[in-house]
């Protein structure tokens, strides 16, 4: 009818109709808030990333360090499963009883094994030299 407001949409006090919003152009904070939030969430992936490379390079060290230390472990295993004595250590001028685990070596199926021995630093005159083992 003549003479009534023309009809406008309802909107709340505080709020825009949505074609009005979208015209609305973007605040100098509103930028900058956006700005920050891309510039942090950078930021984290770059720690984030820098904090994987860290922890990787320190696991590998670790990792190296765990594999020399259980190397010479199993080492030092092998030898005595290989070669001991009894008693241990040898006492000077008694008998010594010399366990050899041929199995355990290079030597693993042979027929025979010679044992060439020394002692004092090989400073005596009466060497142990050639002296074949008995297999058991």
């Amino acid at each position: 009818p003549e003479g009534t407001p023309a009809s406008k949409p309802a909107t709340t006090p505080g709020s825009t109709p949505a074609a009005a919003r979208a015209e609305v152009p973007e605040t100098d904070r509103e930028m900058m808030e956006r700005e920050m939030e891309a510039a942090v969430e950078e930021l984290v992936k770059q720690s984030s990333e820098l904090w994987k490379a860290a922890a990787r390079q320190a696991a590998a060290a670790e990792a190296s360090s765990f594999n020399k230390e259980m190397g010479h472990i199993l080492e030092q295993a092998t030898l005595r499963t290989t070669l001991y004595t009894a008693p241990s250590p040898p006492v000077p001028g008694e008998d010594v009883t010399v366990f050899y685990n041929q199995a355990a070596t290079v030597l693993a199926g042979g027929e025979r094994v010679v044992m060439h021995a020394g002692f004092n630093n090989w400073s005596q005159d009466k060497e142990m030299v050639g002296r074949e083992m008995e297999m058991q």
